[in-house]
């Protein structure tokens, strides 16, 4: 568990996001709208059936993002022709889907891809901006990014702690201390013995910011364990339909059912943490009373005679002296201050002690 102490929440819109808050759930929408604006509201209105807390889209160029040859990360083509093919949305595009979200109450994200795209997303008022693992390295993005003034999202995918604390340095430069990092891995779906849950907890030892998780893993049981490591920020790919494919991310999304398993098992796990002091709880004073013991009267003992230990058991309830008393009654004097039948629970006033 992290360090609460010096961990101050991030806040977009208004909700707190850090240590001590439930995880905020971000519904990555991504291209799952296929370049269909119509999709892209469905989008919305699912990721609000869902239960989370913002729908996170993505905003870039082909042209600017990958070269003509770059390769995909399965199957054949390139990067270019799949981005291509999904860059069809025009400004007054995002500008409908940003106002369906704020329509329905839920918060709009996306991750800019350049800096026209960081433009348009300024334009929009989003209330943080996500940076993929990708663009960790990406300074001059990173600098733009942080310039805005709202808080920033950083997933750290493929990266090594030096580069980490190297973006972490830029986006703090830049007059941006707003900022949670996200555990990543860069696998596209990641099986489960590969999302290293333990980063995280490395992630919060080495940084004063909140820590979440991008989670590219298909179901909800590395979610859920994140959630109760103390992750700050659930991220995982949605859609309402996984067996659409014109966007290659419909395959490893959680749909609308998922999504809200998510939302529903972290909020039980944030509920279900407590406090990190051992002590007995409210909620156990009944366990104490009637499950913890207390010494009782082996036999009847008359008013004055003195109570010997083989004159004591220890039996439940826990209401009458504790049994650890019992190791002081041969080396003191107690004596009956009333008569007492066999199976009475002594309380202090039952008891007279002689010096």
């Amino acid at each position: 568990m992290p360090d609460e102490r010096d961990i101050e929440p991030v806040h977009i819109g208004d909700r707190a996001v850090g240590p001590g808050e439930p995880a905020y759930v971000i519904a990555e929408a991504g291209a799952n709208h296929d370049g269909e604006l119509a999709k892209a509201k469905r989008l919305v209105d699912a990721a609000v059936e869902s239960g989370a807390d913002a729908v996170k889209f993505q905003n870039y160029s082909a042209d600017t993002l990958v070269t003509r040859d770059a390769p995909k990360y399965w199957g054949e083509g390139t990067q270019y022709e799949k981005f291509a093919e999904l860059d069809v949305l025009e400004r007054s595009d995002y500008e409908a889907m940003a106002a369906h979200a704020r329509q329905q109450d839920i918060t709009y994200l996306s991750t800019p891809f350049d800096h026209a795209a960081v433009d348009l997303l300024d334009d929009l008022d989003v209330p943080a901006y996500k940076v993929a693992s990708g663009d960790l390295t990406h300074h001059p993005l990173l600098r733009d990014v942080a310039s805005r003034g709202e808080p920033v999202i950083l997933s750290t995918g493929m990266a090594t702690l030096a580069e980490v604390r190297a973006a972490v340095g830029v986006i703090e430069d830049a007059g941006n201390e707003d900022i949670v990092l996200l555990h990543c891995i860069t696998k596209y779906p990641t099986d489960i013995e590969d999302a290293n849950l333990r980063m995280l907890s490395t992630l919060m030892a080495e940084f004063d910011y909140p820590v979440g998780l991008s989670d590219h893993t298909i179901g909800t049981t590395v979610p859920v364990a994140a959630a109760a490591m103390g992750a700050a920020v659930i991220e995982k790919h949605f859609t309402y339909d996984t067996s659409l494919e014109k966007s290659p991310d419909h395959r490893l999304s959680a749909d609308t059912e998922v999504m809200g398993e998510i939302v529903d098992r972290t909020r039980e796990v944030h509920a279900a943490m407590g406090r990190a002091e051992q002590g007995p709880t409210e909620v156990e004073a009944d366990g104490m009373r009637l499950a913890r013991r207390s010494l009782v009267t082996a036999r009847s003992i008359e008013a004055g005679e003195r109570i010997r230990r083989a004159d004591l058991a220890v039996k439940r309830p826990g209401t009458g002296l504790a049994p650890e008393l019992l190791f002081e009654v041969d080396e003191e004097v107690w004596r009956a201050t009333r008569d007492l039948p066999g199976d009475t629970v002594l309380t202090a006033e039952d008891i007279e002690r002689e010096s």
